[in-house]
């Protein structure tokens, strides 16, 4: 999971989760990608809610992959796939401390989106 990537909100978001997919033999695979489109359109807040970012996905050595398509994935190299989850709900000043809390324990969110999203720790 990627911290400060659910959309902040009375009720977090989901974090981004992260891929890497490789061939565990040194050769060309392919990938049918039918759409990418979540990522250029990740979800909105609702009630107040935080958006979250846009995803990614292309290979490691920073070639994206854009819309429908057979990608080939050469010898060495991994797919990369940042996928965005679910925007905040509710206002969020209205987050329980608790629950921000945990959320840093867990390394959910950083110090700074904390401070940034919550107004935590000012």
């Amino acid at each position: 999971f990627l911290p400060d990537s659910g959309g902040a909100g009375e009720f977090r978001g989901g974090l981004w989760q992260v891929f890497a997919i490789g061939s565990s033999e040194d050769q060309v695979f392919t990938i049918s990608a039918p759409t990418f489109a979540r990522l250029q359109n990740p979800p909105r807040g609702r009630e107040g809610g935080s958006p979250v970012m846009k995803g990614n996905a292309g290979l490691s050595d920073g070639t994206p992959f854009t819309g429908k398509a057979v990608y080939r994935v050469p010898p060495g190299r991994r797919i990369l796939l940042e996928l965005p989850r679910g925007g905040g709900l509710g206002n969020p000043q209205n987050r329980e401390i608790q629950k921000i809390e945990e959320d840093l324990e867990a390394g959910y969110i950083s110090r700074e989106g904390a401070k940034k999203d919550y107004g935590y720790g000012e």
